[in-house]
């Protein structure tokens, strides 16, 4: 038995005549029930009742059958990654990732991934937060790390960070004494925050607007380090992530927690219903199985 000729009894068993299936097999009428003779005759039982309607499978091919398919596809799937071994160790991976997603996430994987494929060529482009998600919905890009939330009808997914947002202010501030604040807190408050381009202010501006909270942004940037100077000389409240924000602030600038059911998350994404390319599949492989020793350690 080989595989062959497993395909050609699949093909038979479906289409259940010799005709149809011998033409969706390419080969001719003949040769396809000379294959299926043979088959029988080396497992010593029919499994095709003959007639001129067509073909009936016998019991003994109904029980045959799902473990033919089961082989079929395994072999279908070792024919796949064989010729990804083969091709996928050259060529370019593009990626197009949110600005400041490299601050956040240890990027050593990519690092790593490059020395192990020195022949595959990895291209970055670092991108506003909106921008990113138009942009992988080209051919440009392959992959992404864009920031939620994720349009599920556009993009699979895979979250890889997600942070807690805070309130940051001066220690002179007036509402330096609270222990945590609500959205409610900063109504009225001069607010130094992202710009329109960033998916947490347009989910900060619609919260505000369902619940008629009306805080007075002074400052937008996309750039957390912009903002700092103004925290500084207490010019306004900052609503931020930590580790965006505690590289930049010293001890005249305190963290208050929030009461606010967001995370800001960074998700792995690549466009749905669209084949991912060789270097894109191996890269893929390559950080599940680099996750997988990390964590071991």
């Amino acid at each position: 038995m080989d595989l062959r000729q497993i395909e050609f009894f699949l093909k038979l068993y479906e289409e259940k005549n010799f005709t149809k299936a011998s033409q969706k097999l390419y080969i001719s009428q003949q040769g396809l029930s000379k294959s299926i003779y043979k088959l029988e005759k080396e497992l010593g039982f029919l499994l095709f009742e003959r007639s001129v309607k067509g073909v009936v499978p016998t019991e003994h091919a109904n029980r045959l059958y799902q473990y033919f398919n089961d082989v079929n596809r395994s072999m279908c799937r070792l024919n796949r990654e064989i010729d990804d071994i083969r091709h996928s160790y050259q060529g370019e991976l593009h990626i197009v990732y949110v600005v400041g997603a490299m601050y956040l996430i240890p990027m050593d994987f990519l690092i790593d991934f490059q020395k192990q494929y020195p022949e595959i060529k990895v291209v970055y482009d670092e991108m506003p937060e909106m921008t990113s998600d138009k942009l992988l919905l080209t051919d440009q890009y392959d992959l992404g790390i864009l920031a939620g939330p994720i349009d599920s009808s556009l993009f699979q997914s895979i979250c890889i960070y997600q942070e807690k947002p805070f309130i940051y202010m001066h220690k002179n501030h007036p509402l330096a004494e609270k222990s945590e604040l609500s959205y409610k807190d900063l109504d009225g408050q001069d607010l130094l925050f992202y710009t329109r381009s960033h998916k947490s202010r347009i989910i900060y501006d619609k919260l505000c607007h369902d619940e008629k909270s009306s805080p007075n942004i002074v400052f937008e940037t996309n750039n957390s380090a912009s903002m700092i100077p103004l925290l500084k000389k207490n010019k306004g409240l900052l609503l931020g992530i930590p580790s965006a924000i505690h590289p930049f602030i010293d001890s005249d600038i305190i963290e208050i927690p929030i009461i606010w059911d967001h995370y800001y998350r960074l998700y792995l994404s690549w466009k749905r219903d669209t084949p991912l390319s060789r270097p894109a599949r191996l890269f893929f492989r390559f950080l599940d199985n680099y996750q997988h020793r990390y964590s071991q350690k």
